[in-house]
């Protein structure tokens, strides 16, 4: 009895730490989300960076960047991208880690400037006429 008792809380464990493993590989990823990956020339999309790395400010940039805006060059975590020409944009988000004391005084370009370079994402949009 105590053999299959052992054998099961193995099993039971082993399930366990699979079944973590599993997930922790996926629900920690770092990446741009958008609320639309096609649109059509004159809408704006939601961007926003999923699992910032904390104390991080990001410097937000688009190619080919004519016929694109950006609300804010520097950020958080969050933007709104605007489209006035058909083609397919890359936008891109360097993030850089801040000193925690650092506040933004107008804008977030003193601190990223000042701040270690910690990752860079890009993702993909079209837009159609």
């Amino acid at each position: 009895m105590k053999k299959i008792k052992s054998l099961f809380m193995i099993c039971c464990l082993t399930g366990v730490f699979a079944a973590c493993e599993k997930n922790s590989s996926t629900a920690w990823v770092t990446k741009i989300e958008t609320s639309k990956t096609e649109l059509k020339a004159g809408e704006s999309i939601n961007v926003q960076i999923q699992n910032p790395n904390a104390g991080s400010v990001s410097r937000w940039t688009i190619q080919p960047s004519l016929g694109t805006s950006i609300d804010s060059v520097y950020s958080v975590a969050k933007n709104v991208v605007r489209f006035t020409q058909p083609g397919t944009y890359v936008i891109n988000a360097e993030m850089r880690t801040v000193h925690p004391d650092c506040r933004p005084s107008p804008r977030y370009d003193t601190c990223f400037f000042n701040g270690l370079t910690s990752q860079k994402l890009a993702t993909t949009v079209t837009v159609k006429n």
